[in-house]
């Protein structure tokens, strides 16, 4: 059971690790496997690391409906002459939903909390290639219940062809909850609920004259059909982003904007879009800070 995101991708497990993340990639429409350029690449593409220029500190934070929340906190940085890693914990639930019995009446409070708590690591075998690999320790409680579990992401990153960048991810590998009741319920069991495994793998493009990034992306899991991504994002007087582009679940958009103060780099970015679990359109905030 999984109440909160239950509506993702049909309600398997580990949906909240389907929504994508970040107001920047979200405002792409999720085509982000390809770019992986800034530190959300932990959860996209984890052999864009050692491609990043500068250390990195990111708070997100995802306004959902029915009082769902969706949040990361993360670090990244490269390490030595090729090397990039990166740490991050993704937090998604809902608090106080009505627990009933059999008659319908309230008999008190639920709490869902799901969490993901990212360790990735990624070099450059050659100048313009990498491979990049995050575990996660996976971590749910719902009620009184805990389940815990472990899976793997897998990414390439390739930037020989002038200002061209193709990228893939196999995602969720491994990836499962086991669910132990046997501590609460005479009768309690051991299960386990494992978390579709998804191959994704696009294109993308700096058209350096206009300041334009473009990127592609297909992306399938074991329970869905292939999924279209697209979008771009426009840079304006060296400070101003606006993006926009097109998933399953419509069209997205999104600004952003570059922030100097006493000698350091900062980006406030900003999302509005909508997801297959959601009714209404969701707002992202996302605050980076580059050192």
């Amino acid at each position: 059971m999984h109440p909160s995101f239950a509506q993702e991708d049909g309600g398997y497990a580990g949906a909240f690790l389907r929504m994508g993340l970040g107001a920047r990639a979200k405002s792409m429409g999720d085509a982000f496997v390809p770019v992986a350029d800034d530190i959300f690449a932990i959860f996209y593409n984890p052999a864009g690391l050692p491609f990043l220029r500068y250390n990195s500190f990111s708070l997100s934070y995802r306004f959902l409906s029915l009082d769902r929340k969706f949040s990361f906190i993360g670090y990244a940085g490269r390490i030595g002459p090729s090397g990039g890693i990166s740490i991050g914990w993704i937090n998604a639930g809902v608090k106080n939903i009505d627990e009933r019995d059999f008659t319908g009446v309230i008999t008190g409070k639920i709490d869902n909390s799901e969490n993901g708590f990212y360790f990735s690591f990624a070099n450059r075998i050659y100048k313009n290639f990498s491979v990049g690999i995050s575990g996660k320790i996976l971590y749910n409680k719902l009620y009184s219940l805990t389940a815990k579990g472990f899976g793997l992401d897998f990414g390439i990153l390739y930037s020989g062809l002038k200002n061209f960048s193709f990228g893939l991810q196999i995602k969720d590998v491994h990836s499962r909850y086991t669910w132990n009741s046997e501590s609460i319920y005479e009768r309690g069991t051991i299960s386990t609920d494992r978390f579709p495994a998804e191959f994704k793998f696009g294109a993308s493009y700096l058209y350096l004259p206009e300041n334009l990034l473009l990127s592609v992306e297909f992306d399938k899991n074991e329970k869905t059909d292939w999924k279209l991504k697209f979008g771009g994002e426009k840079k304006f007087f060296d400070f101003l982003f606006i993006r926009s582009g097109y998933n399953s679940s419509g069209i997205t958009f999104g600004l952003g904007l570059k922030i100097r103060y006493s000698g350091k780099i900062s980006f406030i970015n900003y999302s509005f879009c909508k997801d297959n679990s959601d009714i209404n359109f969701s707002n992202v905030f996302s605050f980076v800070v580059v050192f």
